[in-house]
């Protein structure tokens, strides 16, 4: 019923359909969407390819670390019945133990980049 008392008909009700704007709203979404994804896409790749380039460089400075830690020791163990090469052990323990900690975390956290 309506409020002057007569029924309602079929025919009385209005179809609503989607204002205009509703349909450039979602086509304007969709557009968003695919741009926002875009970028991620973007931002990924340039992830993966900067994340190769440091981990090489990283891997040179891990390598070269650990040749560097070498030809220390070398001496150290050899030069020490010649008498050519000493150094304290407080010395040995810091460039073995606390850079070398260093360099291989630093190496980790290159190989281990949170992604998003």
């Amino acid at each position: 019923m309506s409020d002057s008392g007569s029924p309602v008909g079929i025919n009385d009700i209005a179809v609503s359909h989607p204002p205009k704007d509703f349909e450039d709203d979602f086509a304007e979404s969709l557009q968003y969407e695919r741009d926002r994804k875009g970028l991620e896409l973007r931002g990924i790749k340039q992830d993966l390819e900067e994340r190769k380039s440091y981990a090489g460089r990283i891997f040179d400075l891990v390598r070269g670390w650990v040749i560097a830690i070498f030809f220390l020791i070398l001496p150290q163990g050899f030069g020490t019945a010649i008498g050519f090469f000493r150094l304290d052990a407080s010395v040995m323990l810091a460039a073995i133990g606390g850079t070398t900690l260093n360099v291989l975390g630093l190496f980790y956290v290159v190989a281990n980049h949170p992604k998003r």
